[in-house]
């Protein structure tokens, strides 16, 4: 299986053609499958189809030298037929099944759809270059279930209206400039891919009206103009700027940017109030993430080697329901210097960050402020009772990739944690991130935050449940993907109590296991 397609071994696709031919040696039309173009010649020349048929694919053996004269007649018999294929071929003819799902024909040669065809069945309708300009004459409603492909066409259909609760269109190197007007009418759209038209301009202003629009895929669309959606993916367009008028965008959830050459974000970003994801992979000349919405759950910057500073967590104000923050900053090397600075990105930021918080960046020294640390993957930790109150947990887990797995691209941390034999009920937390735009090299730390509400209602009750010796025990298990190798691994407490300003830390004795 590879992007949704069903490979066959050779030797198994032979054994499959010989078993439907012999479903009828003589006579082609009573077969359920035809894909051999002289079987296909014989049947629809003498109008020999029958109801047996199911499937006909007039590309794979096609000629161009050749040319066929049919009985016009010749799909009348064939009322069974589910998918057809067709590569130019033929000339139109006077009837199409009713029961038809599929229908792909590759460079069509009328203007429009036939009237008389049906397809009350169709769930796929793909005209690549073709010289369609109306999907039918006059008026006729089609109820298509799934999707309609429409590849490297000029002119594409006015009246495509007429597709009745059509959800994906893929437009995929389609030959146009702009979209009809009349896509208003599909109310039921919810993804339209627009990857390699490298003509489009602008959408029209009715794209609006498509209130079920998730995701728009403008890939490779060289000369097109922002438009307002909630996914908007923008990789490697060759962008040195990002217009400050982005923040009409209201409603953008996704953004992605990724492979790019800005600076920077414009101020303006700051004010897309819905955007919960941001993709700025190997985007090589940004230096900074100031500017990045409060709104936003993930931001992945893997490869941006010129990134010298992160967020100011003080001044960033996050949502009621911001539950987990996470920063992927994978071959960030300038982040190094920051990283070992006297300043912990989360010093003073307990009870405002959100319930988790990770970010992995690369390695320099193992921060000073872990001050207990292993090289076991399981530790026990006994923090004296006394405290009135816990204000979360820092682990800090550094790893490196071992040479044999540079080609690897998906990776994965994943952190089991037990507070007096409590294991919270979103226990483990996965810290999981891919490289698209270069390997991961060097040594690179995982920084985990737990918050209080991490562990819910019970921690308080669980933290007051003390041993023998007045302590608390604290569990911590981690593991990796097999090619990822862990180094190290260190915690650090946020502790409130009589003797400590809240916020403050203090750092216990552990024990290492």
């Amino acid at each position: 299986m590879d992007n949704d397609i069903v490979w066959m071994h050779d030797l198994l696709e032979e054994m499959s053609r010989n078993i439907v031919r012999q479903e009828c040696l003589d006579d082609p039309g009573k077969r359920s499958r035809l894909w051999d173009y002289e079987d296909i010649h014989k049947m629809l020349k003498r109008n020999k189809g029958t109801e047996a048929l199911k499937a006909m694919d007039i590309v794979s053996t096609y000629n161009e030298q050749q040319v066929v004269c049919y009985n016009p007649e010749a799909f009348s018999k064939m009322d069974n037929l589910k998918y057809l294929r067709i590569y130019g071929i033929l000339r139109v003819p006077t009837h199409l099944p009713n029961d038809l799902r599929i229908l792909d024909w590759i460079l069509y040669p009328s203007k429009y759809l036939q009237s008389s065809f049906q397809l009350v069945e169709l769930v796929q309708l793909c005209l690549q270059q073709s010289k369609i300009e109306q999907l039918w004459t006059g008026i006729k409603e089609l109820s298509l279930d799934c999707t309609a492909v429409v590849e490297l066409i000029k002119n594409l259909p006015e009246n495509l209206w007429i597709i009745k609760g059509l959800e994906i269109h893929d437009l995929n190197k389609a030959d146009i400039e702009e979209l009809p007007s009349s896509i208003e009418h599909l109310a039921d759209l919810t993804s339209l891919t627009l990857r390699y038209c490298e003509n489009l301009v602008s959408l029209p202003n009715t794209v609006c009206s498509l209130k079920l629009l998730k995701s728009l895929d403008l890939f490779g669309c060289l000369n097109f103009r922002l438009q307002s959606l909630t996914y908007l993916h923008l990789s490697d367009f060759d962008l040195t700027s990002i217009p400050n008028d982005i923040a009409c965008l209201s409603s953008l959830e996704h953004l992605n940017l990724s492979g790019n050459h800005f600076v920077s974000l414009p101020k303006s970003m700051s004010q897309l109030s819905n955007l919960r994801r941001l993709h700025l992979e190997g985007c090589t000349r940004l230096q900074s993430l100031e500017n990045v919405p409060s709104t936003t759950d993930i931001v992945i910057a893997n490869n941006c080697i010129l990134l010298w500073g992160l967020l100011e967590l003080q001044f960033y104000t996050f949502r009621s329901d911001h539950s987990h923050l996470n920063f992927q900053c994978v071959n960030c090397f300038k982040l190094v210097s920051y990283n070992q600075g006297s300043n912990n990105m989360l010093q003073g930021q307990s009870g405002k960050l959100p319930d988790i918080f990770d970010i992995i960046i690369p390695e320099g020294h193992f921060p000073k402020w872990f001050e207990h640390e292993s090289v076991s993957l399981e530790l026990q930790e006994q923090v004296p009772y006394g405290c009135d109150e816990l204000m979360g947990i820092e682990l800090c887990i550094g790893f490196s990739i071992p040479k044999v797995s540079y080609t690897s691209k998906d990776f994965l941390l994943t952190c089991w944690i037990k507070v007096n034999g409590f294991e919270s009920s979103t226990s483990p937390i996965r810290s999981s991130f891919r490289t698209n735009y270069g390997v991961v090299s060097s040594h690179h730390l995982c920084q985990l935050y737990l918050s209080p509400h991490y562990f819910n209602a019970q921690w308080g009750e669980n933290f007051r449940q003390i041993d023998g010796n007045g302590s608390n025990k604290i569990e911590i298990r981690i593991s990796a993907s097999h090619n990822l190798w862990v180094r190290k691994v260190g915690i650090h407490y946020d502790i409130n109590n009589d003797s400590a300003s809240k916020g403050d830390s203090l750092r216990w004795p552990a024990t290492l296991g």
